[in-house]
């Protein structure tokens, strides 16, 4: 199955339960499921981690949500008490889907930037020795044990002449 038809299954599966959960809604009548269209929701968001899709997920919950309403619910003395119950959720929905896309980015930045720390100062998995630039392993402990770093230059800035600094 390629990558495409994988995204396809994902989004007919999602479109799915939101089917589902507002018949659900519907069928429980004044016993509002709101918050359980928040984890579907937040699926969607970390999944397909789009904003469009964030937003396709906050409107299709907000609309689902209001037609169990609009069938079964609680009868306002206005309908539009009902709209704005219904705009409240579609903030809801899409600042909880916008919350997980965003945590997720920053957990992918935090996974490259340790990786490619990772790649600058290989680390022994055995013993703990890192391999410095000259090529030579030393112990962490060696490292560590003075409170300040010697600082060293490297062999290219040690063969130039010193420059003076004002």
């Amino acid at each position: 199955m390629t990558n495409q038809q994988q995204l396809w299954l994902k989004a007919c599966l999602c479109l799915a339960g939101f089917v589902l959960l507002g018949w659900v809604d519907y069928a429980l009548g004044e016993i509002g499921i709101g918050p359980i269209y928040l984890f579907l929701v937040a699926y969607v968001g970390w999944q397909f981690n789009t904003l469009a899709a964030a937003g396709l997920a906050a409107v299709v919950a907000t609309l689902c949500r209001l037609w169990a309403y609009y069938l079964s619910g609680p009868k306002y003395s206005s309908h539009w008490i009902l709209y704005e119950n219904a705009a409240t959720w579609l903030i809801v929905f899409f600042a909880a889907a916008y919350a997980l896309m965003s945590y997720r980015r920053t957990l992918e930045t935090h996974r490259r930037r340790l990786e490619s720390l990772r790649r600058m100062l290989p680390v022994c998995h055995g013993c703990g020795s890192m391999r410095g630039p000259d090529g030579r392993w030393r112990s962490f402990e060696q490292l560590s044990s003075s409170p300040f770093p010697q600082v060293l230059e490297c062999p290219d800035c040690a063969d130039q002449p010193e420059v003076t600094r004002d």
